[in-house]
């Protein structure tokens, strides 16, 4: 039988049915991410009746955890990088483990201590994971000392590119929508003295902004700006490629002790455009225009390779298995209802667990929604008073 038809069959009885993971072989260089839509899922989600004071159950393993695992996180939500799918696994990881995030007391934005909700005297802050630009200071103020922090990079172009369809489809920047449709991207990046002026813009040098850099550096300040790099790259323990998605995230599950289950994702955040063919001279001047993120990528893409290597061929058989679970979650929540839950077997990698239809919704689950859920609960834990 159809492996894709079984497993759609066989979650609906009683009681859970064991996949095999081989049968999901994957090859092991794709790195595509596992889109997914349903309808079902994308009910409208009742957040009230998921996120309490309790510790949620969208994941559950077999066996308790011995290890100890890193939970004081600060991760760098660089814009239109992954970032929200990457926000939404720290917000169920938080809500697993019943532990404190940092949250904006309005919007969805922490730039300073001030604009963090605060906790209760003795108690402190676990992840931060909201749309923040990096300071050390800042994070250092909201985060235990011990926190980790991780960040994640994107190719530049593709970045801005995602970046430039999304603000001006999606959030209709008025900037954005003032470059002529017919040429989009070409105009964009050709007539940037035009449309684009600012050393810092949504679709330019904006992985820059997010890690730090001022908004006064130049193309010609190489040496303040290697000077800078090299200190990021002292200060976050491990960058996260999109490019290379699957095997960034094993990489962070063994940094951070966690467990193949803590780690299952549903893309999110996606906006569907049209692709241009950009002629060399474009590409060129794109690189230069766009100096600051491509010095960022290109170093982290350097540390990124550095520790691949280190990990040895271990790391793509743990890939080879994480893609397969990917895979059978992808087919599970696609017509998962309101009581099954999918067993994934046990490997080399992870002990046996369980992802529930809970699971299926909260990876769908739109950002802002789920951080006003957050800050409810927030305020709940931690006797945070509500505004009149």
């Amino acid at each position: 039988m159809d492996f894709e038809l079984m497993a759609l069959r066989s979650h609906r009885l009683s009681h859970p049915v064991e996949y095999n993971l081989e049968e999901f072989n994957l090859r092991e260089d794709n790195t595509t991410y596992y889109n997914f839509t349903s309808s079902k899922v994308k009910q409208k989600l009742n957040f009230s009746q998921i996120i309490t004071n309790d510790v949620i159950n969208d994941v559950i393993q077999v066996k308790k955890k011995v290890k100890v695992q890193i939970s004081h996180i600060g991760f760098l939500k660089v814009h239109k990088a992954g970032s929200s799918t990457m926000q939404n696994m720290f917000f169920r990881y938080g809500l697993r483990n019943n532990l404190t995030f940092v949250l904006p007391k309005t919007g969805h934005y922490v730039l300073s201590h001030n604009q963090a909700l605060p906790v209760t005297n003795g108690s402190h802050r676990d992840i931060l994971a909201c749309h923040s630009m990096y300071r050390q200071s800042i994070f250092s103020k909201l985060l235990p000392a011990d926190s980790v922090k991780i960040g994640i990079v994107r190719e530049p172009l593709d970045r801005m590119i995602s970046a430039a369809f999304y603000y001006r489809d999606v959030l209709r920047k008025r900037y954005l929508r003032k470059v002529p449709k017919k040429d989009f991207i070409e105009n964009l990046i050709n007539k940037s003295s035009i449309y684009d002026s600012d050393t810092f813009s949504r679709t330019k040098n904006s992985m820059g902004r997010d890690f730090g850099f001022s908004s006064h550096i130049k193309f010609e300040d190489t040496g303040l700006i290697k000077s800078q790099l090299a200190k990021l790259e002292k200060e976050f323990s491990l960058v996260l490629m999109v490019e290379r998605f699957d095997e960034s995230l094993v990489l962070m599950k063994r940094l951070l002790n966690w467990e193949l289950s803590d780690i299952i994702y549903l893309k999110t955040n996606t906006h569907p455009h049209t692709h241009e063919k950009l002629n060399q001279g474009t590409v060129a001047k794109f690189k230069k225009i766009n100096f600051l993120d491509q010095a960022v990528y290109d170093t982290f893409k350097d540390v990124f390779k550095s520790k691949v290597k280190d990990a040895g061929p271990s790391l793509q058989r743990e890939v080879t298995v994480y893609r397969n679970i990917l895979k059978m979650v992808k087919t599970f929540c696609d017509t998962a209802s309101n009581k099954d839950r999918l067993l994934v077997p046990d490997s080399k990698w992870n002990d046996v667990f369980y992802v529930t239809y809970t699971a299926c919704k909260l990876m769908s689950s739109d950002e802002l929604p789920f951080v006003s859920a957050l800050r409810s609960r927030h305020k709940a834990m931690h006797s945070v008073k509500q505004k009149a």
